[in-house]
């Protein structure tokens, strides 16, 4: 009893988060005025994107992640799925003021500034009503799992990578292996792998690594520096095959999950904001010079005339203009999947009813067990309608705010975007049991997916994450009984 006591007056002295409701209270605040002056822009400006209409998307989710932050900390996906909502709608939405970042778009269509206008209200509308469904939301009294000392998890844990490694390499053995893998087209090699018998390598990887990370013991110890060197492995591995989706799920799963059962859970401060700039810049810049990794891979000369290097501005690699303007959002990842917005706001007539949604159910299934063909996903119907020439057809991503509108028009946006914020309030809610922290890690980074691909790739990588740790826990559970497990993880209730 006093030692349940002195834990809980530990947790009550170094962990600095609380909710008090001013967060909520400002929250609500921003939403009311947000609402305001979106009214006023539409009736007053008339149809055009205006700055009113840009920050709605930027600052009020921005206020949210922050707010949430204040209460579960800085990995919660509560804090993560509005704040990446902000990055790809509300900084975008800010340059494409700007006439000139408009006319320098890389889209392969243009659109008119009344095109701008609705994608601008389309995103406000959600901002406005993510923020309204985090405030209202009666959330569970958040608990903090204390590290498990479940025998078995590293070990498990470290099996499981192990095994996700391997499947990693030997799917692209079907491609001739992973260094013939490098010296393809990204884009052609990822098209092959759809084409090709799939191995669940990053669930078993993402699984594992959050296994690792949430068994870790205090201070620095062997296990710690594995967990590490493994991380750092597999990111190496998939970065080089130009894939940063991989690498940035990696690094959110074994934050997230060392966070969750950390007693100094991390609240924001301005070195997180540091580390986030320039995780962006670096993540943005990567993404233009993977375009090499295949003329490196295959030996060729980067400069010799006849090759055809699919970047315009690549023979300007060493001038620094190259680099600004590859962080710019306009030119970015952020850029991508809001064509899907600005497209469907325009052409979006015959609405889906949910179409994009249903079809995805039994998506996980098999081809050769499928009822029927396959519908393609809403992302792919993009990429088709954008593609131009020859060649493999080029991903773009897909907004769930485009998704919605195709679905229901606007009354869907606003719906939908409030069903995405309570999923990750219930996720958020994961956190309180030992298997749930697991879930809640390793499914941290779709709170960047959701707001840069279609519903059925999330809902296809949250399914198979999720069998992922179920099979986990059945192994935990087979190869250590419960006799023999040290103790069970422990919880404690936040402070009020």
């Amino acid at each position: 009893m006093r030692r349940a006591k002195a834990v809980q007056t530990r947790w009550r002295e170094r962990l600095p988060l609380y909710c008090d409701g001013k967060g909520r209270l400002a929250v609500i605040v921003g939403v009311f005025f947000s609402s305001g002056l979106l009214c006023w822009s539409v009736m007053v400006e008339g149809p055009q994107l205006t700055l009113a209409i840009a920050a709605i998307p930027l600052v009020l989710p921005l206020m949210t992640a922050h707010a949430a932050a204040r209460e579960n900390g800085i990995m919660d996906p509560t804090t993560l799925f509005p704040a990446f909502f902000g990055l790809y709608n509300g900084v975008l939405l800010i340059r494409f003021l700007s006439d000139e970042a408009r006319s320098h778009l890389s889209y392969p269509v243009t659109f008119g500034p009344e095109v701008f206008f609705r994608a601008g209200v389309l995103s406000a509308l959600s901002a406005i009503f993510i923020a309204i469904t985090w405030a209202v939301w009666k959330r569970p009294v958040q608990n903090r799992v204390l590290p498990p000392d479940v025998a078995g998890w590293f070990t498990v844990g470290t099996m499981l990578y192990a095994i996700g490694v391997a499947f990693y390499f030997l799917q692209y053995l079907q491609l001739g292996g992973y260094r013939a893998a490098l010296a393809m087209n990204r884009v052609e090699r990822f098209q092959r792998m759809t084409e090709i018998f799939s191995l669940p390598s990053a669930n078993f990887v993402l699984v594992g690594l959050a296994m690792m990370a949430a068994s870790l013991p205090g201070g620095v110890g062997l296990r710690k520096i594995t967990t590490f060197l493994l991380t750092g492995l597999w990111c190496f591995i998939v970065m080089a095959q130009g894939d940063r989706r991989l690498v940035l799920q990696a690094v959110f799963v074994v934050v997230s999950a060392a966070m969750f059962t950390s007693l100094s859970s991390a609240r924001l401060k301005l070195k997180h904001l540091f580390i986030a700039i320039v995780a962006y810049a670096a993540f943005s810049i990567a993404g233009e010079l993977r375009l090499l990794i295949p003329y490196i891979a295959g030996g060729k000369a980067l400069y010799s005339a006849d090759l055809n290097i699919p970047h315009h501005r690549i023979s300007d690699v060493g001038d620094m203009d190259f680099f600004l303007d590859g962080i710019k959002p306009e030119y970015s990842e952020l850029a991508g999947p809001y064509l899907s917005v600005l497209y469907n706001a325009e052409h979006a007539k015959d609405y889906g009813f949910g179409r994009s949604y249903i079809g995805s159910i039994f998506a996980f299934l098999p081809r050769v067990l499928y009822p029927g063909t396959k519908p393609i996903s809403a992302t792919e119907q993009l990429d088709r309608e954008m593609h131009r020439g020859a060649g493999p057809v080029s991903g773009w991503g897909y907004s769930p705010i485009a998704e919605a509108f195709q679905n229901f028009g606007t009354p869907g946006v606003c719906v939908i975007s409030s069903l995405w914020m309570g999923a990750f309030i219930v996720l958020s809610g994961f956190r309180n049991s030992g298997w749930g922290l697991i879930v809640a890690a390793v499914l941290s980074s779709e709170t960047v997916n959701v707001n840069r691909i279609d519903f059925r790739t999330v809902y296809l990588e949250s399914f198979f994450c999720i069998v992922g740790v179920m099979l986990a826990s059945l192994v935990v559970r087979v190869l250590y009984p419960k006799t023999d497990r040290l103790a069970q993880p422990r919880t404690v209730q936040l402070a009020p």
